[in-house]
């Protein structure tokens, strides 16, 4: 064979090895996406299975009489709603209060009814979701056990830094508060949107009492939390297995 014939199979070996190492790279790359996939699909399915077993155990605790609506995407998640509850049971606070309104204002409604004494606030800065929920509690019969408070956001400086934050005004005259839930404002209006809960509502907090933080997944809320905790040294902090995760802060 003349030495054109071996430079002609040497470049036909060459491009089959780069054919062939071509091809192992898409296979290799096409196995790590499905096993991606795969482990994503099988982690939504345990996710998925925990939510309907935390929602089949707030129907078995508590007496609805009509569905509840749905508790997926911005709303409180079925294992936060749970926690909620079983807190609300567990502590019997005469006081709760609660940032943003909805369904875990149903859900401390009906707990303080199961009890049989109790009131929860709820801070709500949307007018229209002020009757969203006050329409809820109507229909549920626990109007009563429950007040909703308009609570425009209004600019508010804390130390140095300006937050928009609920007017707490109507909150002024009520103390003693048991237990607290924190699910708002909306994250997306600034950094450390929820920061102001603590020095604007912890000090109407009774000791022994409890405080849990909806969305503790982000970052935010993270930072918010540790904030906290340097701030008032009586806090204690543990986690909480929810899928949007839950910081529960008790006061010694």
């Amino acid at each position: 064979m003349n030495t054109a014939g071996i430079l002609i199979l040497a470049i036909i070996g060459c491009v089959l090895l780069v054919l062939v190492a071509w091809c192992l790279i898409k296979l290799y790359r096409m196995h790590d996406f499905l096993f991606k996939i795969n482990s994503q699909v099988v982690a939504n399915n345990k996710n998925l299975f925990a939510q309907m077993e935390s929602l089949f155990g707030l129907y078995k605790d508590i007496d609805f009489e009509f569905a509840l609506p749905h508790s997926r995407g911005f709303p409180a998640s079925p294992d936060f709603l749970q926690a909620v509850h079983h807190t609300i049971k567990r502590l019997a606070p005469k006081i709760v209060v609660e940032c943003s309104s909805g369904m875990s204002t149903l859900i401390v409604a009906k707990t303080l009814q199961q009890l049989g004494a109790g009131h929860v606030y709820s801070l709500e800065s949307d007018e229209y979701y002020c009757g969203v929920t006050r329409s809820l509690l109507e229909k549920h019969k626990v109007a009563q056990w429950a007040t909703v408070i308009h609570a425009p956001l209004t600019a508010t400086e804390i130390n140095g830094t300006n937050y928009q934050w609920y007017d707490t005004s109507a909150l002024e005259n009520v103390e003693g508060v048991g237990a607290m839930i924190i699910d708002g404002p909306f994250g997306g209006i600034s950094p450390l949107a929820r920061y102001p809960a603590g020095p604007q509502l912890f000090s109407k907090l009774l000791s022994g009492g409890e405080v849990l933080v909806d969305d503790y997944n982000r970052p935010d809320e993270k930072q918010m939390v540790e904030l906290w905790l340097e701030q008032f040294s009586e806090l204690t902090k543990t986690d909480e297995p929810c899928e949007k995760g839950c910081a529960r802060l008790t006061k010694r």
